[in-house]
């Protein structure tokens, strides 16, 4: 678990006010990629602010150290994460294109929004990793925008989680993926597993690992100390179809044991329904549900999307090729509770 005021003091002791509260620069002071590492976008979430502290005190150190170029690390929500709430008025993963008010998520909306221009202006924003956990089981998933064609083989070569999920901006509006992109660099978000699980920690320092191989900004002897994860036998790939609108007395019409991540649809099955109208799947699909009892105003109750598995390219042979095929006709997907 974290302490929620040890925590906040950490940030609060590095962050430089002028530029933007809540977030903390290492700059190896030679020019080189810029990469943005956001925790507790949802404030209940705290697995990526763990995991920031742990790499910040590591650098600074000096067990490892960048070579080139600089990592902005974000508190996303500081006054949900004050209050261990998921948000205090709106999913602040859903406000980047919103009509912006004062309250917390859009105020906070603003000072990043802000921050992006003043990194545009200066130099580049190439990367942005958004880090989340979960309350309920241990989902693990690597998501991206497919708005431009290399998004999703960019994100292949950040992540080795099994699954993935990829959608449009219009099918997930205002992420903070979304408000990367705007501003020229590729957003990925990471869904580490569960709050309080030790791995959940180490599955967002690997990928902090990855990235910053993958951008030639730290040794390999100078990463830190994290264990491999495994690499997959197959990738399962959900596809957004369209988003599931909860609205008021949404209610689904599918036995609620089927109500979870992988669960097939048929064409033209009305899976739930809602005040003054019901959802159909427009074609064969699956579900994509990270909790199956949404709350009525928030945006999405999930999303219904195709399912694709395929074999990783780094497979040597062709027998492994074949038993990977075996499994792969047999695999079973992880499903958040």
């Amino acid at each position: 678990m974290i302490d929620i005021s040890q925590a906040l003091e950490f940030f609060e002791e590095r962050h430089d006010t002028s530029l933007l509260p809540y977030s903390i620069v290492t700059d190896s002071d030679n020019l080189g990629p810029h990469l943005i590492i956001v925790g507790a976008t949802h404030g209940n979430e705290t697995v990526g602010v763990r995991a920031i502290m742990d790499y910040i005190t590591h650098l600074e150190s000096n067990t490892i150290k960048l070579k080139k170029g600089k990592i902005t690390w974000i508190l996303g929500n500081p006054e949900a994460f004050r209050e261990g709430k998921r948000f205090l008025h709106m999913n602040m993963n859903r406000a980047f294109n919103a009509l912006l008010d004062d309250h917390t998520e859009h105020q906070r909306v603003r000072e990043i929004r802000r921050y992006f221009n003043h990194v545009s202006s200066e130099s580049n924003l190439d990367l942005l990793i958004d880090l989340h956990s979960v309350s309920i089981g241990d989902f693990k998933i690597a998501i991206c925008l497919s708005d431009k064609p290399d998004n999703y083989s960019r994100l292949n070569s950040l992540t080795a989680l099994q699954s993935r999920f990829t959608c449009t901006d219009a099918q997930l509006p205002g992420s903070f993926m979304q408000e990367a992109e705007d501003f020229g660099g590729f957003g990925m978000a990471l869904e580490c597993g569960n709050h309080t699980d030790p791995e959940s920690s180490h599955t967002a320092l690997w990928h902090i690992n990855k990235a910053l191989i993958e951008y030639d900004m730290i040794h390999q002897q100078d990463l830190l100390n994290v264990a491999p994860l495994p690499q997959p036998e197959s990738i399962i790939r959900f596809e957004c179809i369209e988003p599931i609108k909860p609205d008021y007395d949404f209610e689904w019409l599918i036995p609620l044991e089927d109500v979870h991540t992988g669960s097939k649809l048929r064409r033209g099955q009305t899976y739930a329904s809602y005040r003054g109208g019901a959802h159909t799947a427009p074609e064969d699909c699956v579900l994509f549900v990270p909790d199956p009892k949404p709350h009525p105003e928030d945006i999405d109750a999930g999303f219904i999307a195709n399912l694709s598995v395929t074999i990783p390219e780094f497979y040597p042979s062709e027998s492994t090729k074949t038993v990977a095929s075996k499994r792969k006709q047999n695999h079973t997907i992880h499903q958040p509770k």
